[in-house]
């Protein structure tokens, strides 16, 4: 079994130049075969299949040339050999299945939206897309070119997939040679319920796509330019559509938009509006034309809490409204409000007589502060109106000397509120600091692997500089891990305490441990250059990048920031 991404042979390219001649009428396209080349050979008949896959992301408009954004290639041999295999090829827009001499097998293209790679399909992976959404009927192949091999017929079965208990087939049979271009139809009603499927596919709702092509006559090749379906002509978007909340293909949603541009809105003709006037001209109702026309017309203003004349202004005819009127005189002055008289016409202050009332009442008595009618009168402090508090301490004593602390504790040491917890994290740090150390060694000791496989000046020219810089970086880190505090104190009052960062320092240290680890990388390819053995070498490797990632581990345990608290 052999898998391979290579660029396309001339013999490709040739098969290229017959696709300019094809339509491309489908409608919901399942794949248009774009994107980088993709080639998966299987020669050897046994129990296991060659598997590829290639990813081709949404462009600026959301959408892939592909359905779900991905294709797998699956492909079997019956028969054949690894220098005459099976082979399916993906490139420039088109899709080539050919078979060297003497080779048969099947091979299978999967379209199930999972781009994290393996051949297992993932029946709704796609999401449940509706192939019914634009009226298609039918799954159409455009078949550039078929060579109806030893004058035999190849079946191609496409297999649609609702999910795993729902699945249904139908195939076309190719019994002649198809020179130039050629559209292949398969109508939804020729689809049967697959074999093996509890239930047959609901065409609502397709999680998986598989077109499978049966090479089972040996020497067969057959070129496929598009898979889609016969209606609205655009694999289908993020939200699984191809039409538009209008029903139209690849649409605006203006066909069916209300005047606000909405789609399928209720701001139609005839209702009301907002037409963006002030005061009583605000509001309006839409006409035939969608412009939004007032209901009400500005008249002259008057004193009632409206902008009549829609100037943008409420009541600007009466500057006194709302301003304050009085009765009485000095502290026993009471206030009124300038407010709209009955008619609207004028001002008058309100409820005058009333105000006059508590004036008098008022002048009868006045307190230690000489307010009337306070009541007030002079605590033991000399305060009036006071309660005894402003000279009286913490502890309830009068003119006493005992304080409250800045936790609000009286007579405390200003600690209590920090909220603070203290880790220490000596054994962290040591266990930081012996990852560098770590890394220098696994260094040092690929080296001396070098070293016994090519001990040339040029190459102990080489393991002297590697281990020096192992070195240098080595101790970079070393500092860096003793600069961060051993004990780390976190306080949740921020009134007082404040949060300093150990990110800048845990950053450095990690970039340290990376570029030990690209070190040891570089020591690794020059043991293989020396013909190290495969085992040694994944040895190493893995040591080298588990010691990085075991810093990173241990760094990302180190507590981001500490908290420094004023005396």
């Amino acid at each position: 079994m052999r898998f391979s991404v290579t660029p396309l042979t001339g013999f490709l390219i040739s098969i290229f130049i017959c696709l300019l001649a094809v339509s491309s009428a489908q409608a919901i396209t399942i794949d248009e075969f774009d994107g980088d080349a993709l080639v998966v050979n299987d020669g050897t008949p046994d129990s296991s299949a060659s598997f590829g896959q290639i990813n081709i992301p949404a462009d600026g408009t959301g959408r892939s040339s592909v359905i779900g954004s991905n294709r797998e290639f699956n492909v079997f041999a019956f028969a054949g050999t690894v220098n005459r295999p099976n082979r399916m090829v993906s490139e420039i827009g088109y899709l080539t299945f050919s078979q060297d001499q003497g080779a048969s097998g099947v091979a299978t293209v999967t379209w199930d939206g999972d781009q994290t790679g393996g051949s297992i399909v993932n029946y709704q992976g796609l999401g449940g897309v509706d192939f019914t959404q634009d009226g298609s009927t039918s799954i159409d192949l455009d078949i550039i070119s078929f060579d109806y091999a030893n004058q035999q017929p190849t079946e191609i079965e496409i297999i649609m997939y609702s999910d795993e208990g729902h699945a249904s087939s139908a195939s076309i049979i190719l019994n002649v040679a198809i020179p130039s271009a050629t559209k292949k139809s398969i109508p939804y009603s020729s689809f049967v319920k697959a074999a093996g499927k509890a239930f047959p596919v609901d065409f609502k709702s397709i999680g998986a796509i598989q077109m499978k092509i049966w090479g089972l006559n040996r020497d067969v090749d057959l070129a496929i330019e598009k898979i889609g379906t016969d209606s609205c002509p655009y694999v289908p978007n993020a939200n699984n559509k191809v039409v538009d909340e209008c029903g139209v293909c690849n649409g605006d949603n203006s066909a069916c938009a209300d005047c606000l541009g909405v789609p399928n809105g209720t701001s139609l003709p005839g209702t009301l509006c907002d037409n963006g006037e002030q005061g009583v001209c605000n509001g309006g109702t839409f006409t035939n034309s969608c412009s939004c026309e007032r209901n009400e017309e500005p008249t002259t203003e008057l004193c009632d809490g409206l902008d009549n004349n829609c100037d943008g202004d409420i009541d600007e005819s009466f500057p006194s409204l709302d301003t304050t009127c009085g009765i009485g005189e000095g502290l026993c002055e009471f206030h009124g409000t300038i407010i709209c008289s009955e008619d609207h016409l004028g001002v008058k202050c309100d409820d005058a007589d009333a105000l006059k009332d508590l004036s008098d009442q008022c002048e009868e008595d006045k307190g230690c502060d000489g307010i009337p009618n306070s009541g007030l009168e002079f605590d033991n402090c000399g305060v009036c109106g006071g309660d005894n508090s402003s000279c009286t301490d913490c502890k309830g004593i009068l003119n006493g000397t005992a304080k409250k602390d800045r936790c609000g504790i009286c007579n405390g040491d200003g600690q209590s509120c920090l909220n603070c917890d203290t880790f220490d994290q000596s054994a962290l740090l040591n266990s930081i600091d012996g990852g560098s150390l770590a890394q220098e060694r696994l260094i040092n000791k690929f080296n001396r692997n070098l070293k016994k496989l090519d001990s040339s000046p040029r190459a102990l020219r080489f393991i002297k500089r590697t281990n020096a810089l192992a070195s240098e970086l080595q101790a970079a880190n070393w500092g860096i891990t003793w600069s961060l505090p051993v004990n780390v104190t976190t306080c949740g009052n921020t009134k007082f305490c404040i949060a300093t960062s150990n990110q800048d320092r845990i950053g450095i240290y990690q970039a340290g441990s990376e570029e030990l680890r690209k070190l040891g990388q570089k020591v690794i390819r020059k043991v293989k250059k020396a013909g190290a053995s495969a085992n040694l070498l994944g040895r190493m490797e893995r040591a080298n990048n588990a010691q990085h990632a075991l810093n990173v581990e241990f760094t990302n345990q180190v507590p981001v920031v500490q908290s420094v608290c004023s005396k």
